[in-house]
């Protein structure tokens, strides 16, 4: 599956950021300049990062291409006699030729796919996506296709394309069936690059493999995100502003999770559970640098969240680590599912945030496996007693 994760300005990773979570609830604490030029540095680094992912992502889409473009030419030449054409096949298209055609479409299909990843075309819907870079592909294609005529009539001279000019070219059943063959392939890529998103990066694929077929058990990170005076907005809002403001809020959090290797385990009412795999997690604390940096995104958007519904959200969260099994349920509508007192454990202490008026707690468990971080404060809050279990688990506030 072909997906694309972008850089992250991460608050706190590194020691570098522009804003800071305030101990016991306070607000958002301005850092001075000293923390700003390094936020600088931690931004031409990210830059870094994103150039390589966009390199890779290129590379993939190459890789792709090139194979459809094999794949057409077994299809429409194989078992063609030789006199059928006026010149033979492997000296019309040679075989550097598919490599050059394959990072060509590529190059297309990278720019449609990267122009489609900008936050407001990312918002549209799965129709609008699709016939957007369907149109998008039609044009890039022809526009291919053109350059093709022109690099093989330099490289074989007019024989190589029976004389044709160019508007002939065009116009001949060749050059139709290609044009048709990459809208489709391009379409059938965007296709499974949009519902690989719709049930996550990676799902797909571990369902074909049968990963999780029989249900096993793994070490994973979860967070649970709530809206705080959800109830208030809501009965304020109505039904539908309510669902578009909170459409709005996981809208932004879905610009930010991707860059912290988080993956969404589900999304219920106004709460979205987020999930790390520890070695991904733990790194760099990508799972508290991703909270914190949801709530700066939301800080930096305050102005259009007042404006547009009256309300500024704020989100509080729990973080929570340990082993969960995993397994495919359903038939229907089949999902992988998470089973274990992880989740239960989770939600209960990011029950707790109201008590202890914080905007992020954690357990003892997830606290334990973190690096030491100069700039992170770990306070204790309390422990909890949960049902059915007889240790206590205790928690600790972020700042």
């Amino acid at each position: 599956m072909l997906w694309l994760r972008a850089h992250s300005i991460v608050p706190q990773v590194k020691g570098v950021g522009t804003v800071a979570v305030g101990p016991r609830g306070g607000g958002l604490n301005f850092l001075p300049r000293k923390g700003r030029i390094r936020n600088l540095q931690h931004s031409q680094d990210t830059m870094y990062n994103t150039s390589s992912k966009v390199l890779i992502f290129f590379l993939r889409n190459a890789a792709v291409w090139t194979i459809a473009g094999f794949i057409f030419n077994f299809v429409r030449f194989f078992g063609i006699p030789e006199n059928f054409t006026t010149v033979d096949f492997e000296e019309f298209v040679p075989f550097w030729t598919n490599f050059i055609l394959g990072f060509m479409a590529a190059l297309f299909y990278t720019g449609i796919e990267l122009l489609f990843e900008l936050p407001k075309l990312k918002r549209w819907s799965f129709r609008a996506h699709m016939i957007g870079k369907l149109v998008l592909s039609f044009f890039a294609v022809k526009f291919m296709m053109a350059i093709a005529y022109y690099t093989l009539t330099f490289y074989h001279g007019t024989i190589a394309l029976n004389d044709l000019g160019m508007i002939e070219f065009l116009r001949s059943k060749m050059y139709w069936v290609v044009l048709l063959f990459f809208i489709l392939t391009s379409g059938l890529i965007s296709f499974i690059r949009q519902v690989d998103q719709k049930f996550g990066p990676g799902i797909i694929w571990n369902m074909l493999r049968g990963k999780y077929h029989r249900p096993r058990e793994e070490e994973r990170i979860f967070m649970f995100i709530d809206l705080k005076s959800s109830t208030t907005i809501a009965e304020e809002l109505g039904n539908i502003r309510y669902s578009k403001f909170i459409q709005d809020c996981f809208y932004d959090l879905n610009d930010i999770f991707p860059k912290y290797d988080a993956r969404v385990y589900q999304y219920v009412g106004d709460e979205a559970v987020l999930t790390w795999h520890p070695q991904r997690g733990l790194l760099e604390h990508k799972c508290i640098a991703c909270f914190e940096a949801f709530s700066e995104r939301l800080a930096e958007k305050r102005d259009y969240y007042i404006n547009t519904y009256g309300h500024a959200p704020e989100f509080k969260a729990g973080a929570h680590a340990g082993p969960i099994v995993i397994t495919e349920v359903g038939i229907v509508k089949k999902e992988l599912a998470y089973h274990g007192d992880v989740i239960n454990t989770t939600a209960r202490i990011q029950s707790m945030c109201n008590t202890f008026d914080q905007k992020l707690l954690i357990s003892q468990d997830l606290l334990d496996q973190l690096p030491e971080k100069e700039k992170l404060k770990y306070v204790f809050q309390s422990k909890l007693q949960l049902r059915g279990k007889q240790e206590e688990t205790a928690i600790y506030s972020v700042s």
